[in-house]
């Protein structure tokens, strides 16, 4: 009867491991034992040690020494051969006899039947929980649970390697690292190695490899596992471990890094963070673009990376400057770089890196923070710190230097940084030159054309550059229909800066194609003053002075414009029309600007008496202004027309200079009445500047 009762146990449970496997083999589902020869073959071991008699939990015996093809994963009959030795335990156990322990190795949490295979199937097809059996335990480096498949045991085998080379398991056996995503660990040691290569650069000797793996242990993987834990990554995503979320968190953050310091943005870093994910694991696309959602919003991130750069910067430079943007401190480090590299250059000797530091800072960093200081721009761009704005501002420099082919002055970078900020609260004054610093005129474009007469223009910048201490930009335009050879601006590029070189002057050409007028009016936003040969003044009669280069100049550009008609002068005595209009007001403040600033400079301020504007009112607020900024003038009045009025007291003073206001008056007016601008543009001998 028990004979019996055993052989149908037996049926059934072959019958239940024939749809498992068939169940299985559609899903796709690994429910084979575990063999120990391919345990051991692919982890390294050590021991054994033998523990005794235990009871042992039969829900953890995954595994066979010798007959894992004789039975799956729930300890089924695989084969039929097997059904007379199954039937005797079977048997025995309706007999209620008492049967050996049996013997098992344990591997991690798990066991492995060294002999009692259908003792355990036996015990298992009856529901028992537990057995007694004698018990080996064989040290591992990694974990094997009831979950690990023969398929795992590859991934376990990188396992081992990495720990054995890190010694991981041995400094920190509490960290727990593994990683489901496979052949990543040769990245995760990447990471480790490094940490010990700038660790290494740091102390300036090689630091031992366990060194660097308790300092990344302890500074860079558990401070992110942390917050991963913090944000509740693991709960979101169980498919995946801790160690993988921190090394998919950590190539995010190495992408947002790369993309910060490139000027990129935050959505190319997530297209090459979703590339990396397929190529790292395609079977888990959903879990990846789940990941790629968390992940883009998550600022946390980037205050991980601004938290580490700056803990870097600190230690490398021992400099604590605060900035608030990620992937900026690399950019500074690269300051100092190029920097160092300079010095090297120009003292012909290596620079000890400290060195280029307190040299970066303190004749770079700091005069220009002083100039954002001065200027107040951090009122413009609120929660950002000085060292953003210089970041910023040197960028911009460099951006804006590449693009008009000159050397452009950090005032005027800051300048334009403001004008492009979209603050609303920015001031319309703020978005001009009128607060910087330094020479009134420290950029000076001059045009330059192919004819000879066009370097008197360069002359008379000269003069003022020698005088001011200013940059020279040079515009060569070249009209759309003109295909001059190359060979021909080269030659004009080579006289311009022979010229300037000779003076001991800064000065660049730039050639562009297009508009004269249009090209100058373009790039007179990066110049205090505009300086061209007057050849083609404004026409004296009807619509022909609408077309003329010299008043879309004026009209456009913005900044003060100096004609030249003939021979350059010393700009000593200077004639400033003045009739109380606005555009009269900057030519008095530009009067004044010059007087202060120019030593020897005279000024001689002329009205002229008409019954609309009487002298006498114009004159009494132009002594005002200058008497309460200490500044001595000589004042004339002269009876109209205006244009020849000028033109006669300048002569009769031997004036070198005169200054007048831009264009007041509509065109059409200028046109049926005439323009004082115009007359004196066509009439004069000396050089006239024209404050728009």
């Amino acid at each position: 009867m028990y004979d019996q009762l055993a052989r149908q146990d037996f049926s059934r449970a072959r019958r239940r491991a024939f749809w498992q496997k068939l169940r299985n083999w559609f899903t796709g589902k690994d429910n084979d034992l575990l063999p120990l020869d391919e345990v051991r073959q692919n982890i390294p071991i050590e021991g054994p040690h033998y523990r005794g008699l235990k009871t042992i939990p039969i829900e953890k015996i995954v595994g066979s020494a010798g007959r894992y093809h004789e039975f799956n994963r729930a300890f089924l009959p695989m084969q039929d051969h097997t059904e007379d030795r199954w039937v005797n335990i079977g048997r025995a156990h309706y007999q209620d006899v008492t049967l050996p322990p049996i013997e098992v190795y344990k591997m991690g949490e798990v066991y492995f039947v060294k002999d009692g295979n259908h003792r355990v199937s036996v015990a298992h097809d009856r529901g028992q929980a537990f057995m007694d059996a004698f018990v080996t335990e064989i040290d591992i480096p990694v974990s094997l649970t009831t979950e690990t498949r023969r398929a795992d045991l590859q991934l376990k085998r990188e396992t081992a390697l990495f720990l054995d080379q890190t010694g991981l398991h041995r400094l920190h056996p509490e960290a727990g690292i593994e990683l489901t995503l496979p052949g990543e660990y040769e990245r995760l040691l990447e990471h480790i190695q490094t940490h010990q290569y700038y660790l290494s650069k740091n102390a300036a000797r090689e630091v031992p490899m366990e060194t660097a793996v308790q300092s990344w242990y302890a500074t860079v993987y558990q401070p992110l596992l942390s917050e991963i834990q913090r944000q509740n990554l693991p709960a979101q995503f169980p498919n995946l471990s801790g160690t993988d979320l921190y090394l998919l968190v950590s190539e995010y953050q190495w992408l947002l890094r790369e993309a910060y310091a490139d000027e990129g943005d935050r959505q190319r870093a997530i297209e090459k963070f979703t590339e990396a994910l397929n190529a790292i694991s395609p079977d888990a696309e959903q879990s990846g673009l789940e990941l790629t959602r968390k992940l883009k919003h998550a600022i946390w991130i980037d205050d991980i990376i601004l938290a580490q750069e700056r803990a870097n910067f600190v230690q490398s430079t021992g400099l604590d400057i605060p900035i608030t943007l990620p992937g900026k401190y690399e950019k500074i480090l690269k300051h100092i770089n190029d920097h160092r590299w300079y010095l090297g250059i120009e003292q012909e000797r290596p620079i000890p890196w400290l060195e280029a530091v307190a040299s970066w800072r303190d004749n770079l960093f700091t005069p220009l923070t002083e100039i954002i200081r001065e200027q107040e721009v951090i009122t413009y761009f609120p929660g950002r710190t000085e060292a953003d704005l210089y970041i910023w501002l040197i960028d911009h420099k460099s951006q804006l230097s590449e693009q008009l082919g000159w050397e452009i002055a950090p005032e005027i970078a800051i300048m334009d940084l403001i004008g492009k900020n979209e603050n609303p609260q920015v001031p319309e004054a703020s978005r001009t030159l009128s607060g910087r610093r330094g020479p009134i005129f420290s950029d000076i474009l001059v045009a330059i054309g192919h004819e000879p007469g066009s370097w008197i223009a360069l002359d008379q910048a000269i003069l003022i550059a020698q005088r001011n201490h200013s940059r020279i930009h040079g515009l060569h335009v070249i009209p759309a229909s003109d295909f001059a050879a190359d060979q021909e601006h080269a030659h004009l590029t080579r006289e311009f800066e022979r010229r300037c070189t000779a003076a001991d002057i800064s000065g660049k050409l730039a050639i562009e194609n297009g508009s004269i007028s249009r090209k100058i009016a373009e790039r007179a936003r990066w110049a205090d003053l505009i300086a061209l040969k007057l050849d083609h003044p404004p026409a004296s009669t009807g619509l022909q002075k609408l077309s003329s280069g010299i008043r879309e100049v004026l009209r456009r550009c913005g900044r003060p414009v100096l004609a030249i008609p003939g021979k350059p002068a010393s700009l000593q005595r200077m004639l400033l029309a003045y009739d109380a209009s606005p555009k009269a007001d900057e030519a008095l403040y530009l009067a004044a600007g010059l007087l202060t600033q120019w030593e020897g400079m005279s000024l001689a301020v002329l009205t002229i008496d008409e019954k609309n504007a009487p002298a006498a009112e114009s004159q009494t607020l132009a002594r005002e202004f200058l008497a309460s900024h200490q500044l001595a003038a000589e004042y004339l009045v002269a009876e109209p027309p205006t244009g020849p009025a000028i033109l006669e007291i300048a002569k009769s003073r031997k004036s070198d200079l005169i200054l007048i206001g831009g264009y007041g008056a509509a065109p059409i007016r200028e046109i049926v009445f005439g323009s004082t601008v115009d007359y004196v543009l066509q009439k004069s001998k000396i050089p006239v500047l024209i404050s728009t």
